[in-house]
């Protein structure tokens, strides 16, 4: 008896898969931001992600949200995330970064790496001849060094 049990058992169809995922109380205050209501979150730690992420989906948000943060570590995070998410380049962007205190140079440096990234996105433009001086206007715009750029110019162009 123990033996057609198991069996039925082993042979019961699998339960169906959830179709929606379960509930998510910090998306729905997410979701939620998007009206304005991270200011109804009582915790200032939750309270400030909330608004951290409102701004990563929408990075004009910034100048409202961001100053309102009051945790210092969470502002400069809504500064960094406006600045990335808006793709901001140039002396837009690191003016933006100015304001990420903490983050103020991972800013700048992804800022640098996608302006970088986006001079060689074409394998064929890695060999192009005035890359260098490309590479040393990006540079200066973010008050890097140019002499910097030999360097990054000769990894860009290793098997050119």
């Amino acid at each position: 008896m123990p033996l057609l049990l198991l069996a039925l058992l082993a042979c019961r169809p699998a339960p169906d898969p959830p179709t929606d995922p379960p509930a998510d109380p910090l998306t729905d205050q997410i979701d939620a931001s998007a009206a304005g209501d991270c200011a109804r979150i009582v915790d200032p730690d939750m309270r400030a992600e909330c608004a951290v992420f409102a701004v990563r989906a929408d990075p004009a948000r910034a100048a409202d949200l961001c100053p309102q943060i009051s945790v210092p570590f969470w502002q400069d995070e809504c500064w960094f995330m406006a600045a990335d998410a808006a793709d901001l380049l140039g002396e837009e962007r690191r003016i933006a970064c100015l304001r990420a205190g903490r983050y103020q140079g991972p800013c700048i440096a992804n800022a640098l790496s996608r302006e970088l990234t986006r001079l060689t996105a074409d394998p064929a433009s890695r060999c192009r001849p005035g890359l260098r001086l490309e590479v040393e206007q990006v540079l200066t715009g973010y008050h890097r060094p140019a002499a910097q750029a030999e360097e990054i110019v000769r990894r860009i162009q290793r098997g050119c």
